[in-house]
């Protein structure tokens, strides 16, 4: 049986970790591979296997190395660092993601969003390229008890990007005359912020001053979560550059609608979900639930065009069984 070696990720938290997680556990009960941790004790790949990795798990003499013996190596891409004036550090990762992306037998992007980072902003040309889009282990789903829809509307992000914390918030304000409902943010108030402006905590006080109705919570465990967000009108997802959202996939695993800026990770994922908000402002008091926001401000109308997936198929489609059988169709090319 071939062999599919792979870096295991250093954080317990975040994106990257959360999907080898489920990689590890979809990997244990695979019939079509086996999978080995890479370590310095290990077995060494050889021909007629495949290195699978992500972000700058392996440099380029590493991959060099391993190919020239026979070894297909497959890249996971994620996103990349902000448009716009960035710190020469952090423009030099984006030109070693770059050069990997290049470097790959074949890349796996996590959603259109995704590629369109790569290949219009840095201008990668990988060989070959997948489109496959995360699943979500639904085991770690609690089943949330039957609650009653309150007058909320729900983001999960990290407040440190600063741009896009105001954008979602003053997207919210703007049309607070045609649905009045309290804004949650869910997100740590601290961090580093990838965008070249600076920001400090009187910034953020003073939009939660100016906002009446706007409300941040740090954290809170899993069934209080979900909880929360069955309990939502919808799910507001207003990052133009998140490639792929676990916080979406939670979202929409709670039978939530999903309202998200265009042609973003989150609107790809909950239009395959048949739950993207598609709906005129002047509809907004009739059906709360199903809007989406075009971007800087301009949440303009188009009629509604489809109706919501029941929430068991949704959820039978975001199984991450099925985007990693995918993974494994683009493995097997690779060794063909």
């Amino acid at each position: 049986m071939r062999t599919v070696f792979f870096k295991r990720s250093p954080s317990i938290y975040g994106g990257p970790a959360t999907f080898m997680k489920a990689f590890e556990k979809y990997a244990r009960k695979s019939k079509n591979f086996k999978y080995e941790e890479i370590l310095e004790t290990s077995k060494k790949p050889s021909a007629g296997d495949v290195i699978f990795g992500l972000n700058l798990q392996f440099d380029i003499p590493f991959l060099r190395a391993v190919k020239s013996a026979g070894v297909k190596y497959i890249h996971r891409a994620n996103g990349v660092y902000r448009h716009g004036k960035m710190r020469d550090d952090w423009k030099n990762i984006n030109n070693r993601l770059k050069k990997i992306v290049e470097f790959s037998d074949a890349v796996i992007f996590q959603s259109g969003c995704s590629k369109r980072q790569y290949m219009d902003f840095l201008g990668a040309q990988p060989k070959k390229y997948n489109i496959i889009l995360n699943g979500i282990d639904l085991e770690t789903v609690p089943v949330c008890k039957n609650v009653e829809k309150e007058n909320r509307i729900v983001s999960i992000m990290n407040i440190a990007e600063f741009k896009d914390f105001k954008d979602g918030v003053e997207a919210w304000w703007s049309f607070r005359d045609e649905l009045d409902a309290e804004y949650l943010i869910i997100g740590k108030q601290s961090g580093e912020c990838s965008s070249s402006k600076s920001w400090t905590m009187d910034d953020l006080e003073e939009i939660k001053a100016s906002r009446p109705g706007l409300r941040i919570v740090e954290e809170m465990n899993r069934e209080n979560l979900f909880n929360l967000l069955k309990s939502s009108l919808f799910y507001f997802d207003p990052r133009p550059l998140a490639a792929c959202p676990n916080a979406t996939l939670e979202a929409l695993a709670a039978g939530l609608p999903v309202a998200s800026i265009k042609n973003s990770g989150s609107d790809e994922l909950a239009g395959n979900a048949g739950c993207a908000c598609y709906n005129p402002l002047n509809s907004l008091r009739r059906v709360k639930e199903r809007f989406l926001w075009e971007g800087n401000g301009d949440i303009s109308g188009c009629s509604i065009n489809r109706l919501f997936s029941p929430v068991d198929e949704r959820v039978n489609y975001l199984a991450y069984e099925k985007c990693f059988a995918k993974y494994e169709e683009v493995f097997s090319c690779a060794l063909e």
